[in-house]
């Protein structure tokens, strides 16, 4: 237990010191014995006292005094005064602080001073202060009158209708305070009959009898400040749930009575059932009541965490990260931020409105409240709860692309969605989904951007639905993809090709021979014929092996065996047969070598030399030219070009060894 010491103050030639139970410096006594003295201009009228209470920091105790007439000695308007110097410890943990009175004691004879020379009896202590009853005052008497001077807007003397009176008021309202507020807390019960306009040291000041000038209600008024009605009704009961507030989250503040009413106004908004919640001037009035970081930290953090103050959770953030930044509110901690889930879906709107802000913002904060935001939008309805907010979307689409598998994008506009495409990751396998989705929605501006952000993914689904069916749309869509030859031009790509009307298609959009053709060669198209099943009309399919034998002759490259296996012994029978389709000849006759005007007129024996001599200066396979046709006349054919070309002897016993 806190000690606490015993002073009895009184008459001997003057008034003075007379008996301590602890060793007190010339300097404090003499500060004590000012203090208990007769107050300036009291009356005691029909009461026996008053009570001085003060903070004592030299001596690191807290001084409760009680004054009482002394009319039994000889000099008029003497007293006694019983100071008891309480250890400061005390206020943390004992809850009524007018049990303390019972431990006054007035002398009974003025020789009679050895009670004060001991400290207060242990034993006196617990059963005095021990106890963890609390007081309780009808909110009839005059206690509204005495809060809102001590913490409101009210100033000047309380008047009293007779000296003693508002002894319990005051107690109790000292009982209410935190402890800090406690041990800084200088009162007296003295009335006096003239309090002057000088301010008193004193936080209350009383006056007797009652003058015009005096603040005292009566009864309890009809209409008081909330936060004033709160602190009344605290005093009123056993509850005393401001009381536990107060305590909780004044142990920190920097302004002490100035911190009592916001307290109070932060209590009673979190009793409010509803609250404005597009409003934040609660939230601004908290950063102008406690200004820095360092005033009311357990408060903010557990306001800005939603554990005070829970309704107005959005709104602190919001403010935190607009406004604050930091200044005045800590950041929330992980659990705090865990809380915001229970705003949706009821407040969806408004916490997407701070995730919209968020999302632009840097540091920990703005990406705790993305994140937590992200992770409450249900799949099911994104499109639709997030209608007003293109920062929220873009950014979820991010982390999640196959949210654009939906039919609810075809709602959107054209430049908006392509934001949204961009949105997703590189190549992500949505873009497939966004082909089959669209290739009945001609859009020039999405398939475009499909194309460019999907294009491994889009361009194999776009063969695969080639492979299927060919369709006006699906032409469409071809159309935009050759503008980026490459895309399409690649083994790999082209090796999942089934049918080579797909591959004419793929050669008429791309300008046949043109020069994205001539650059790429022979590979991607040979790993084009590798599945293919022809699907064409003979005059195409004439056209597509003409185009194919043309590059692999002006390509010059390994890739051109595969295309004349493939395609020679048909194109060369067709030019035998004095027939091609003219698309067929523009391509091929200008890729074949000028034999001199006697033999130009032989296209097929210029077509021989043409591949012999790819065959030869490229080391192909001499048993890939002996299959290239089964004829036997185009066998021979074949044999008589190659015996002429320097070179071709390998090839042309190839075919007679066969």
């Amino acid at each position: 237990m806190p000690r606490i010491d015993n002073c009895i103050f009184g008459y001997k030639d003057g008034h003075r010191l007379l008996a301590s139970s602890m060793k007190i410096d010339a300097e404090s006594a003499s500060q004590l014995t000012l203090l208990s003295d007769l107050a300036p201009n009291a009356r005691f009228g029909s009461s026996d006292g008053y009570w001085t209470g003060f903070p004592f920091p030299k001596l690191d105790r807290y001084a409760l005094m009680r004054t009482w007439p002394a009319p039994e000695m000889s000099r008029p308007g003497c007293v006694w005064t019983h100071a008891l110097l309480v250890e400061t410890s005390l206020f943390e943990y004992v809850n009524d602080l007018s049990q303390l009175r019972e431990l006054a004691r007035r002398p009974q004879r003025p020789h009679d001073l050895a009670f004060y020379e001991q400290p207060v009896d242990s034993g006196v202590v617990t059963s005095a202060v021990g106890r963890r009853d609390y007081s309780s005052i009808p909110i009839e008497r005059p206690i509204v009158a005495i809060l809102d001077n001590l913490y409101g807007s009210e100033e000047g003397a309380i008047g009293i209708e007779k000296p003693g009176d508002l002894e319990d008021e005051i107690f109790a309202i000292w009982s209410q305070q935190w402890p800090r507020l406690r041990r800084n807390f200088r009162f007296q019960t003295a009335a006096a009959d003239d309090v002057g306009v000088v301010r008193s040291p004193f936080d209350l000041r009383l006056q007797w009898p009652l003058s015009a000038s005096s603040k005292l209600s009566s009864s309890y008024p009809e209409e008081v400040p909330t936060w004033l009605d709160a602190a009344a009704m605290d005093l009123s009961g056993p509850a005393h749930e401001l009381r536990r507030f107060l305590w909780r989250f004044g142990k920190d503040v920097k302004k002490q009575r100035g911190s009592f009413r916001p307290l109070c106004e932060i209590f009673v908004a979190g009793l409010q059932s509803a609250g404005n919640h597009s409003d934040t001037d609660l939230v601004r009035s908290i950063s102008n009541w406690f200004t820095t970081r360092d005033d009311a930290p357990t408060l903010k953090r557990s306001v800005v965490d939603g554990e005070v103050l829970p309704k107005y959770q959005l709104d602190v953030l919001s403010f935190l990260l607009k406004e604050d930044r930091g200044q005045a509110f800590p950041l929330p901690s992980t659990e705090g931020i865990g809380r915001l889930v229970n705003f949706w879906p009821e407040e969806a709107d408004k916490m997407l409105g701070l995730a919209e802000y968020a999302v632009s913002e840097d540091g920990n904060l703005a990406l705790s409240i993305t994140g937590i935001v992200l992770g409450l939008i249900p799949a099911s309805n994104f499109w639709a709860v997030t209608r007003n907010f293109p920062k929220v979307r873009r950014r979820m689409l991010e982390s999640r692309p196959e949210l654009l598998d939906t039919d609810e994008i075809l709602e959107l506009d054209s430049a908006s969605l392509s934001k949204f495409i961009q949105a997703a990751p590189v190549d992500d396998q949505v873009g497939a989904a966004l082909v089959r989705k669209f290739l009945h929605h001609s859009n020039y501006e999405v398939a475009e951007t499909v194309l460019q952000h999907f294009p491994t993914v889009a361009v194999v689904e776009l063969i695969s639905e080639a492979n299927r069916s060919d369709n006006r749309a699906l032409r469409e869509w071809f159309r935009i993809l050759v503008q980026r030859p490459s895309l399409v031009l690649d083994p790999k790509i082209m090796e999942g090709i089934e049918r080579t009307s797909t591959l004419y298609r793929l050669g008429e959009y791309l300008g046949w021979l043109s020069p994205a053709v001539l650059q790429a060669g022979t590979k991607p198209w040979a790993a084009g014929l590798t599945n293919t099943t022809n699907d064409l009309q003979r005059d195409d399919s004439d056209t597509l092996g003409s185009f194919l034998i043309a590059l692999a002759i002006q390509a010059g490259d390994r890739g051109a065996q595969e295309i004349f296996e493939k395609y020679f012994d048909q194109i060369h029978h067709r030019i035998l047969q004095s027939y091609l389709p003219w698309r067929a000849n523009d391509m091929l006759l200008p890729r074949l070598p000028n034999i001199g005007w006697r033999r130009n007129w032989d296209t097929g024996l210029r077509l021989r030399i043409a591949i012999a001599n790819i065959y030869i200066r490229n080391r192909l396979d001499p048993a890939s030219f002996a299959s290239l046709t089964n004829d036997e006349k185009s066998r021979q054919l074949l044999v008589e070009t190659a015996r002429e070309l320097d070179g071709g002897a390998p090839y042309a016993g190839s075919i007679a060894n066969r």
